[in-house]
């Protein structure tokens, strides 16, 4: 006779209503045999039909080659009588112990329909959710914490003798090798009633090596052992997850710790902090609905933030609080994107002043270079000495704006609020190098320099009209000395000679050797000034590029991999 499965067995229970079959019937011809429905080392499980009571009953039944082993007989006998003994939900019910009229040994119980947790692993279907089973095997903790409440520790718990019945049902299974611990620590237990010679005196370290703690491999067995084998159990239902929450990872851990007494003492302890994890996921959808109505009102605040200036911050508060709810709100996520991506017209003043603040930081950094190129701008004087000075007062102007420039620098880099100072340092810098043309003219180094100077200050000011007062000021700067002596103001800077520009200088002469000199030394100082300059400006366009990437880059990690925005 083969193995029956499950559905032959739920299709017969159709004939099991037959009035005629409900009769009372005798002892002898109570029963009939149906089937087997499984097949192990000790034996194989029959089922049959309780005529009288018109109900399935299974049987597990002693192999005939066993019934003389002594050692067998006594494990067979302790399972009928622990697993008889141990009245729980999640562990089936012996009805009796006995012998077949074939003088098999045998004990009857209800019979479980459904399929086993690993089973219920290979489908990896809806139907087995990872909620689902997690609450299979919260009550599978509790039953193994009552087994072990009466002093019985299973020693095989393995997803094969876990039961997932058809209607919510739970059953382990198997207390084949269950060893009955004389010692129980739990006081108020009443314990299980084995005779000694029925407890098992070999093979101690019986079970399946996968589910084995290390202590069990040494022959010791206790609560932890059992702890240990839930342990792997849950380590496979989450094998079956792509993204489990590190909560239930941390759970895992502590139940399947090499060091015994690292795990969870009971296995009621492991069930509370599973059941806590589960409690707070019920939630879950409430929160999830709640997120989406802080994402709703997160979207309704951006869309009004251009004609209110608060609502930026509301928005931001509101995708705060659904994400706090959800994490996953992909609403909230792209209206997060959005809030840090599109500029407003007007900054907000909070981010105006942070704004603010680094425009001023900066300043002072441009400032304090500004101040030393001045600096090397005053070296100037004495190469002026040594070629030889022709109008003092021109002289005596000039130097006088470029320690004007240094003082004024100097104050506005150290109070970079000072309007007047920063307003004051543009004009003598410039002035101090328009001075410079009424010797060395309008062509060469002076310009050059200028224009370097009026890019410095350009980039430091925010405002497009005083972005055009420091272009006015350079213009004048270098002009005007020109403009006066075409004016006939003062006398002229240029002569045209037979197709020849005379530069006619009158700040100071040209010697040959000082002239050549003081033309490599201002050309290189202009040179350098424009690589100081361009590397600070380099700089900070590169760090504003460098966050803005990032930023962008760490947005995108709150979406996930496989989501499109």
């Amino acid at each position: 006779m083969g193995e029956l499965d499950a559905t032959e067995v739920d299709a017969d229970i159709d004939r099991l209503v037959d009035v005629d079959d409900v009769a009372l019937a005798g002892e002898d011809e109570r029963f009939d045999r149906i089937g087997v429905l499984g097949k192990g080392g000790m034996g194989e499980v029959r089922l049959y039909r309780d005529r009288r009571i018109a109900r399935f009953v299974a049987y597990k039944v002693l192999k005939k080659t066993l019934e003389n082993v002594p050692i067998s007989r006594a494990r067979f006998l302790l399972e009928a009588r622990v697993q008889g003994q141990l009245e729980h939900p999640a562990i089936v019910p012996v009805h009796d112990l006995g012998e077949t009229e074939e003088g098999e040994l045998y004990f009857s119980m209800k019979c479980v329909r459904g399929v086993t947790l690993r089973q219920a692993l290979v489908r990896k279907d809806q139907e087995y959710s990872l909620r689902r089973l997690l609450s299979a095997f919260s009550s599978v903790c509790l039953a193994v914490d009552f087994a072990h409440s009466r002093g019985v520790v299973h020693r095989d718990l393995k997803p094969q003798n876990i039961m997932l019945g058809h209607f919510g049902e739970v059953y382990v299974l198997d207390w084949g090798i269950a060893k009955v611990m004389h010692d129980t620590d739990t006081p108020t237990a009443d314990p299980i009633e084995i005779p000694d010679t029925a407890d098992t005196q070999a093979g101690s370290t019986m079970g399946t090596p996968k589910y084995m703690a290390p202590e069990r491999k040494e022959g010791s067995a206790s609560p932890c052992t059992d702890v240990y084998a839930l342990g792997v159990i849950l380590e496979d239902i989450l094998a079956r997850e792509a993204d489990v929450a590190p909560e239930l990872h941390s759970i895992q851990q502590r139940a399947t710790a090499e060091d015994p007494s690292a795990r969870y003492q009971t296995a009621r302890a492991l069930h509370d902090d599973l059941q806590r994890y589960l409690d707070g996921d019920r939630d879950l959808e409430a929160r999830r609905k709640l997120a989406e109505t802080h994402a709703s009102r997160a979207e309704a605040a951006l869309a009004r933030a251009e004609r209110d200036a608060a609502a930026r911050a509301d928005a931001g508060h509101e995708i705060g609080r659904a994400l706090g709810l959800d994490p996953s709100n992909l609403r909230a996520i792209r209206t997060l994107m959005r809030l840090l991506t599109e500029m407003p017209a007007t900054l907000p003043p909070g981010a105006q002043a942070a704004l603010d603040q680094h425009r001023r930081e900066r300043r002072k950094r441009i400032l304090a270079v500004t101040t030393i190129a001045t600096t090397f701008l005053f070296a100037m004087v004495p190469m002026i000495l040594a070629m030889g000075v022709i109008d003092w007062r021109l002289f005596a102007a000039f130097v006088a704006a470029v320690l004007a420039a240094i003082a004024c620098q100097s104050a506005a880099a150290r109070w970079p609020d000072s309007k007047s100072m920063f307003i004051l340092s543009p004009i003598c810098g410039l002035g101090a190098m328009g001075l410079l043309t009424t010797s060395l003219g309008l062509l060469g180094v002076v310009p050059a320099a200028m224009a370097i100077s009026a890019l410095a200050w350009r980039m430091q000011v925010s405002r497009a009209i005083h972005g055009i007062g420091i272009l006015f000021i350079s213009i004048i700067a270098v002009l005007a000395p020109f403009v006066l002596a075409e004016l006939g103001v003062m006398s002229p800077m240029y002569e045209i000679r037979d197709g020849v520009l005379v530069l006619l200088p009158k700040m100071h002469g040209f010697p040959r050797t000082q002239t050549l000199i003081t033309i490599i030394a201002s050309t290189s100082g202009a040179l350098s000034a424009a690589v100081i300059y361009g590397r600070l400006y380099t700089n900070e366009l590169r760090r504003a590029e460098e966050r803005v990437h990032f930023q962008a880059w760490q947005l995108q990690q709150l979406v996930p991999p496989q989501v499109e925005l």
